[in-house]
């Protein structure tokens, strides 16, 4: 999606373009209003980890809210939470917990081998 942001022509269409996703980076109010602008469209965001897997998103049908990367797919119990591991209030810095007990979701690592 950056590519198409930086590019300063009016003469994009994107005539069959439905649905769009990214990943990999937090995506700014500001770059999405630019993307609805350049395309039409809303830009869906997803979170994950190569360890993970996609464990939060704002899916197709879902309202997207400026800078929030949506809401833990099932089967996944996403929590902001403190070093101790104990779940901290909305809008509170934290680490990304994921609930492995007592069922670990199918998907998740399990640990790096030597």
């Amino acid at each position: 999606y950056r590519m198409i942001l930086q590019h300063t022509s009016t003469s994009l269409r994107f005539p069959t373009l439905e649905h769009c996703t990214t990943g990999g980076e937090a995506l700014l109010p500001e770059e999405q209003e630019e993307w609805r602008r350049k395309t039409g469209l809303l830009l869906h965001e997803a979170y994950g980890q190569s360890e993970t897997g996609i464990c939060c998103s704002t899916l197709r049908g879902m309202k997207i809210k400026p800078g929030s990367m949506g809401k833990s797919m099932p089967p996944f119990d996403v929590q902001i939470i403190d070093d101790k591991g104990n779940s901290l209030p909305c809008n509170t810095e934290g680490n990304i917990g994921i609930r492995i007990k007592p069922t670990k979701p199918i998907g998740i690592f399990m640990g790096y081998e030597d």
